[in-house]
């Protein structure tokens, strides 16, 4: 209770949709507007498709994929305590994210031709892909150089906080809607070393290999 007097109540399902709609439907009558004005009719669709995908981004985070049955079906597809118990299991890989760029640069493309609200869909498209990209660079060390509050939300999520946090491109909907961390909770190099599994070890393998290859040296070239 003391977190949510500093932060405000917590937004259930309903009250957080209808927050998201009044935000969008403004958003929507200036595009339509602005019809007329390609550039601005087209911006203000792009910006809308992305704070969409943004919303649902917090949505399904929040409220399915940490309440999804993971037994089966779509509950266990959606579902994402794998990632919790290993953080270095991420299950978009690279081609998925190479496919969703060009996906995205092909929609950017029909949108220009058809010219017309099928921009909104680009930018939810777009978004998505942002998405996948941002979470895979979160997981990095360096990420916190340029994404701190990103990069210290996630940390906070994965290992703090699973109730909190769930906003992964952008932390506003946590902010809008009470689910931020205590700021005066600290992350130990224990919960760091558990995040940064994955990096570590890939440090560890090319430590090896580098030292393999000065061990190996002397013998090649006495040989």
């Amino acid at each position: 209770m003391k977190h949510q007097r500093k932060t405000g109540t917590v937004t259930g399902k309903p009250g957080s949709f209808v927050i998201f709609i009044l935000i969008i439907a403004p958003l929507i009558w200036i595009a339509a507007v602005s019809r007329n004005t390609t550039l601005v009719f087209h911006s203000i669709l792009l910006f809308t498709g992305w704070l969409s995908w943004t919303y649902t981004e917090y949505y399904f985070h929040r409220f399915i994929m940490h309440e999804a049955d993971s037994s089966k079906g779509l509950g266990k597809l959606l579902n994402h305590t794998h990632h919790h118990k290993d953080p270095a299991d991420i299950r978009v890989t690279m081609p998925h994210r190479i496919i969703m760029a060009v996906t995205s640069v092909v929609l950017i493309i029909l949108s220009i031709l058809l010219n017309n609200y099928f921009t909104l869909f680009c930018g939810f498209f777009l978004g998505f892909t942002a998405f996948c990209l941002m979470h895979v660079v979160l997981h990095h060390s360096w990420s916190r150089k340029f994404f701190p509050q990103l990069h210290q939300f996630h940390i906070h999520h994965h290992c703090k906080h699973t109730d909190k946090c769930f906003g992964v491109t952008t932390p506003w909907w946590d902010h809008l809607f009470g689910t931020i961390p205590d700021k005066n909770i600290t992350i130990s190099e224990r919960i760091l070393a558990f995040y940064y599994k994955k990096e570590r070890l890939k440090k560890t393998f090319s430590l090896n290999r580098f030292i393999d290859e000065k061990l190996s040296l002397p013998e090649k070239q006495s040989a």
